[in-house]
């Protein structure tokens, strides 16, 4: 008899928040963790990208325009490339930079769809 109630006792201890709390009363459980982005400079973050822009060997450099802004770690991405293809890279660069909270590419013209192309001059936001 005595090992059932021990077993009892050890068992609400362990499970303290359920045993002995009223059913009103909040579960006090520590927070759950958010993903959090470092904290960098919007100065920072234009210098990495465009230095990555200008890096990465998929971009062609004299087809590629690319004008990096940053408020509050949001990028916009200003200017044109000549292709879905290098619109998709910039992003990406852009995306992988650290401190970044989201990217806008809404502005960067894709010169071959204003030559004929499908959706018109400029390609869709992004975040």
């Amino acid at each position: 008899m005595i090992r059932p109630l021990l077993a009892m006792t050890v068992l609400c201890l362990g499970l303290s928040a359920a045993c002995g709390r009223a059913d009103d009363e909040p579960i006090d459980d520590a927070p759950i963790a958010e993903e959090t982005i470092p904290f960098v400079a919007d100065s920072v973050i234009e210098r990495e990208i465009q230095t990555r822009l200008e890096a990465d060997p998929r971009l062609d450099v004299e087809g590629v325009e690319i004008d990096v802004r940053s408020a509050d770690q949001e990028v916009s991405l200003v200017g044109q490339v000549p292709s879905r293809l290098e619109w998709s890279i910039a992003r990406e660069i852009a995306l992988s930079a650290p401190g970044v909270k989201s990217v806008y590419l809404d502005s960067i013209v894709v010169l071959s769809e204003q030559q004929g192309g499908p959706t018109g001059a400029v390609a869709p936001p992004q975040t």
